[in-house]
């Protein structure tokens, strides 16, 4: 079953809806490893978040890995596009295609697909949805910025 939101008015667009702690956090490492390494996360939430989780939409039933599968299925995908922030879009999309390639291998559909959104991150369809506000360009990605400075440039949003 599908979960989703419905709005009884009109909403600005732009605005936020949710603001949610993830309660799971994937790591880039190989089906098997990212299995172990989610059920291990999976075991120390309560049964509350553990039912969560595990009524979200798998897209590969039967293909093993059940954990992991459903966690990539509804893994929140970069939303600095949303906002014409291609510096940051392309930082997410080479993080995004790094997973890709290490679940599915360099020659997998989402790993190519991944890969077009580093190099060209307005091609998304999502992009500039939301607004021009975070207005950047790919070339405005902070050179030097490492460890704790990239994540914090990163995850400020707002532009450059």
């Amino acid at each position: 079953m599908e979960k989703g939101l419905v709005a009884l008015v009109n909403i600005a667009r732009g605005t936020r809806l949710l603001c949610e702690k993830p309660f799971l956090i994937g790591q880039p490492k190989t089906l098997a490893d990212l299995e172990r390494h989610l059920a291990t996360q999976l075991k120390s939430l309560p049964k509350a978040s553990q039912r969560a989780f595990l009524t979200l939409h798998n897209h590969y039933p039967g293909q093993g890995y059940p954990f992991s599968h459903t966690f990539k299925t509804n893994a929140l995908s970069p939303v600095a596009q949303i906002h014409g922030d291609q510096a940051r879009a392309s930082v997410f999309a080479e993080r995004s295609m790094q997973y890709r390639v290490v679940c599915g291998g360099e020659d997998s559909p989402e790993a190519k697909r991944m890969k077009g959104f580093v190099a060209r991150p307005a091609s998304h369809g999502s992009f500039g949805v939301g607004s021009r506000k975070w207005k950047t360009t790919k070339g405005m990605v902070p050179k030097g910025l490492d460890g704790a400075d990239l994540e914090k440039w990163l995850w400020g949003g707002r532009g450059g």
